[in-house]
C-alpha cells in the first residue's frame, strides 16, 4: 500500500490579480534572483525580504499563501513525511503571515538563510500544536499510513486549543506591524467581542510579553544582547517607536481586560421577567381609524434598540434611541434606557402625508427622517399615554 506524502508543486504559480491602482505605490510582487540574492549583504537581503512580506501582507491573507509553506515544508529533507502530513493538516490561521510570506518568496526565488530557516521550522511545529490529530500522527513514527482518531478532549485542552487561536490572530495584527503598519490595533475591543476568558490572558499575554522583552533586549532598552541587536538592527528610529507603541498597547488592554473581567466576574445574571407583565401597565391608542395607524406590539419595545411614537393630540412623533450598552424597555407608564441625547421629538404640520412618508422609510431612510421636520426639537420624556401610536420598533 502506498504512503501518505505531500507533494510540492513543480512550477512557479501565479497569485491572483491585486489592484492596480495600489500597485502605483506598491509596486508589482517582488521577484528574486537566486544567485544575485545570496551575494547581497545581511543589510540589503533584510530589506528585500522586508518588501516582499510587506506586498503578501497587504495583498493576501493566510488562505491564499498558505500552500506555500506546505511546498516548502515537502522540499525539506530535514522534515519528516509524518510531519509534512500533520502540517498539511493544520487551519490556515494556525501559520502566520510572515510565515506565508516567506515561503511564497522562496517559491519565486528567494533563498533562505539560517535565520529565516530556523523561523519556518519554529512556526511549523507552534502550527502543529493546534491540531490534536496532527499531534498523534507525530507521536507514531512508523504509522504514515493513515492518522489515528484523535482522544478526547478535556476542557483544559479545549481552552489551550481557544488560547491559540486567539494567540495567532494577534499575532498576524504583530506581523502587520512588523511590515509597517501604523494601524492601531485595539485589542480590548477584540477581547470583548470574542468574550475571552480571564483564565486565558494569561496564557496568551504571557507570549507577547516574551516577544517585547526580545525586542527591548535587541534594542538595547534593556540588556544588550550581541544576536538580538543584530536581527533588530533593521529598524530606525520610527520603527522602534512603532514596535514600543504596538507591545505597551498590548499590555495596557490586558490589563484593563483582567481587571474588568474581575470586576464583572461575580456579578449575577439577572433574571429576565415576563414582558407581558412589564407592559400590562402601558397605556397606548391601539388604533387610530382617522390617520389609519395601528401600533405594534409593545411587548417588541424590551431590548430594542429604537422606538417610534406618534402622539395623536398634540401631533408630535418621537424617536426613542437606545444609550449606549443598553436597550430599550418599560416601566409602568415610561419608556426607559433610552438617551437623553439622541431622543428628540418634533411637531407634524401635515400629518397624514409626513407619517405616510414614515411609514414608506426604511431603516436607512429613517436616520434622517427626525431631521427632515424643520420644526423645534422637542425633549423625549419617555412617558406614553392613551393617545401614542407605537408607530415602529427597531
Amino acid at each position: 500500500m502506498n504512503k501518505t506524502t505531500v507533494t510540492p508543486s513543480k512550477k512557479i504559480t501565479r497569485l491572483r490579480a491585486t489592484n492596480v491602482a495600489d500597485e502605483k505605490y506598491t509596486g508589482s510582487e517582488p521577484v528574486w534572483n537566486n544567485e544575485v540574492a545570496m551575494a547581497l549583504s545581511g543589510a540589503a537581503y533584510t530589506t528585500a525580504l522586508r518588501n516582499s512580506l510587506f506586498f503578501y501582507n497587504y495583498y493576501f491573507c493566510q488562505k491564499e499563501l498558505r500552500r506555500y509553506v506546505i511546498d516548502w515544508v515537502a522540499l525539506q529533507p530535514s522534515i519528516p513525511n509524518t510531519i509534512a502530513i500533520a502540517y498539511a493538516k493544520t487551519p490556515a490561521n494556525a501559520t502566520n503571515m510572515t510565515a506565508c510570506g516567506i515561503a511564497r518568496a522562496f517559491h519565486v526565488g528567494m533563498p533562505l538563510r539560517q535565520r529565516e530557516t530556523e523561523y519556518m521550522h519554529s512556526v511549523i511545529n507552534n502550527a502543529i500544536q493546534f491540531d490534536a490529530v496532527a499531534e498523534n500522527s507525530i507521536d507514531d513514527d512508523d504509522n504514515t499510513m493513515g492518522l489515528p482518531k484523535a482522544p478526547t478532549k478535556t476542557i483544559q485542552h479545549r481552552l489551550k486549543d481557544i488560547a491559540k487561536t486567539h494567540i495567532a490572530y494577534i499575532q498576524g495584527m504583530q506581523d502587520d506591524m512588523i511590515c509597517g503598519s501604523d494601524t492601531a490595533f485595539n485589542l480590548y475591543a477584540y477581547l470583548q467581542e470574542q468574550n475571552v476568558p480571564q483564565v486565558m490572558i494569561k496564557q496568551i499575554s504571557l507570549v507577547f510579553e516574551s516577544d517585547y522583552d526580545e525586542f527591548k533586549a535587541g534594542t538595547g532598552l534593556t540588556i544588550i544582547d550581541e544576536q538580538l541587536t543584530e536581527a533588530y538592527s533593521h529598524l530606525n528610529k520610527s520603527g522602534v517607536t512603532r514596535y514600543t507603541k504596538f507591545y505597551t498597547a498590548l499590555a495596557v488592554d490586558f490589563a484593563r481586560y483582567t481587571q474588568v473581567k474581575k470586576a464583572t466576574r461575580a456579578a449575577r445574571t439577572k433574571r429576565v421577567p415576563n414582558k407581558d407583565k412589564l407592559v400590562s401597565k402601558l397605556k397606548y391608542m391601539r388604533e387610530s381609524k382617522d390617520l389609519k395607524l395601528v401600533s405594534v406590539n409593545p411587548t417588541d419595545i424590551i431590548g430594542a434598540t429604537q422606538l417610534w411614537v406618534y402622539e395623536t393630540k398634540k401631533r408630535k412623533i418621537f424617536v426613542y434611541n437606545a444609550g449606549d450598552h443598553d436597550t430599550l424597555g418599560v416601566k409602568g407608564t415610561t419608556i426607559t434606557g433610552f438617551s437623553n441625547i439622541t431622543s428628540t421629538g418634533k411637531t407634524l404640520r401635515k400629518p397624514n402625508e409626513q407619517l405616510a412618508e414614515f411609514l414608506k422609510a426604511n431603516k436607512v431612510a429613517l436616520r434622517k427622517y427626525i431631521n427632515s421636520i424643520s420644526t423645534v426639537d422637542t425633549n423625549a420624556t419617555g412617558r406614553i399615554n392613551a393617545d401614542t401610536i407605537l408607530l415602529k420598533v427597531i
